[in-house]
């Protein structure tokens, strides 16, 4: 019986250290693929903390940039309202200046009222001094190329003594103010005659 429990003993010594290394190899197995793990994680993390920061950023000059846009263009439309603010009173003033010009022009026919004559060209000039002086000037038409940019023809006729397509008559003078058209030129444009045929009828009629 003593022999039996000794050999009992023997062999339980005999395992034992056999567990207990058995027993540390699981622990340091799934020790070593969780660190590898929370690694990977606090990776991750920051690849996605990097990315975000980047996308913030670039909406961020984005949204300046827009915002630089707008300051400008806000800017441009305030100095143009500014620049151009007369621009509808002008347009109604240049009716006075067609009629000041057209009393001129029929005083001028009648020879005792040369007093009336002066003083409506006077005021006429001054009229248009201070037109001027805002930054309105008329348009040039009579002998000039025509120029679709300000002109607009009325009518064609064929012309001899004008190269073609030259404004031959001026029906309504036209304005510009500063560098915007107030209205355009109405005149008659040249058109040569093709051969002796086209002004053999101009001279019949």
């Amino acid at each position: 019986m003593v022999d039996e429990s000794k050999e009992m003993n023997n062999e339980y010594e005999e395992e034992q250290p056999s567990e207990e290394i058995g027993g540390d190899e699981p622990i340091e197995k799934t020790r070593e693929p969780s660190e590898d793990h929370l690694e990977e994680e606090e990776e991750t993390e920051l690849v996605r903390a990097q990315r975000e920061a980047q996308e913030n950023y670039d909406k961020l000059v984005r949204v300046y940039a827009e915002f630089e846009n707008y300051k400008k263009r806000i800017e441009k439309e305030k100095a143009e309202f500014i620049k151009y603010a007369n621009e509808g009173l002008i347009k109604n003033l240049l009716g006075v200046v067609d009629n000041l010009e057209r009393a001129v022009e029929e005083a001028a026919k009648h020879t005792h009222s040369q007093g009336l004559v002066q003083g409506v060209e006077m005021v006429l000039k001054q009229f248009k001094d201070v037109l001027e002086k805002y930054g309105v000037r008329e348009v040039q038409a009579f002998g000039e190329p025509f120029d679709p940019n300000v002109h607009e023809a009325m009518m064609h006729e064929m012309e001899e003594d004008f190269e073609d397509n030259t404004v031959i008559e001026v029906f309504q003078k036209g304005f510009i103010f500063k560098d915007r058209l107030l209205r355009p030129s109405m005149v008659k444009v040249s058109k040569k005659p093709e051969n002796k045929v086209d002004a053999g009828m101009k001279e019949e009629e």
